[in-house]
């Protein structure tokens, strides 16, 4: 069994058949320990397998530390992915405000119940944004919320109406060649919030 607070990542064995996932005696190598919907769980990978497997914390006891060459390649996956999660969209065509600190961008919304759309502004951190040709990028998880963003000030008017009135209607947020984005009712309380915390 091994603590919630166990330093990752560890080669570990399962300790017990109880668990039905692994035989008992099964080597995995334990990336992280962290707090599920249903309890603490390990996010475990035996060698060979590209799943994961998720394991109760109590069904597996530590053996050692992954050895440093081991621990490089996990750190080099792991910058691989965050560099892939984090390439820049293409958010289209902007300008720089006047302030010199944010570019803004068009964010075409669309309302499929009724057919109605229109045109926003989306402001982006000159920190955030690459620039190649006048045309701008930004981080795909920041392209999104500024296209929520856009798509809750126009339904919300301003955030003077409220939003729970649409139900999940299609609601669309565009950029000009670039990323699309289905609008849910749960994206638009989000914006909400977002909103409600710069007030």
């Amino acid at each position: 069994m091994v603590e919630f607070t166990q330093a990752t990542p560890f080669v570990g064995v399962v300790n017990n058949a109880r668990q039905r996932k692994l035989p008992k005696g099964t080597e995995v190598e334990v990336r992280i320990i962290k707090e599920g919907q249903y309890g603490p769980y390990a996010l475990s990978f035996v060698e060979g397998q590209d799943k994961p497997v998720f394991l109760n914390p109590d069904h597996v006891d530590y053996v050692s530390d992954v050895t440093a060459e081991r621990q490089a390649e996990l750190d080099a996956e792991k910058a691989a992915w965050a560099a892939e999660k984090n390439a820049p969209v293409n958010i289209g065509p902007g300008r720089l405000h006047p302030g010199g600190k944010v570019v803004v961008v068009n964010v075409f919304v669309d309302l499929g119940s009724t057919d109605q759309q229109t045109t926003r502004q989306a402001f982006f951190p000159l920190s955030q944004v690459t620039e190649a040709d006048g045309v701008y990028g930004a981080p795909p998880w920041l392209a999104k919320i500024k296209a929520v963003d856009a798509a809750y000030y126009w339904v919300s008017q301003g955030g003077s109406k409220g939003v729970d009135h649409f139900h999940g209607a299609g609601i669309g947020s565009h950029y000009v060649d670039g990323p699309s984005y289905n609008v849910s009712v749960s994206d638009l309380h989000d914006a909400a919030d977002r909103a409600a915390e710069w007030r």
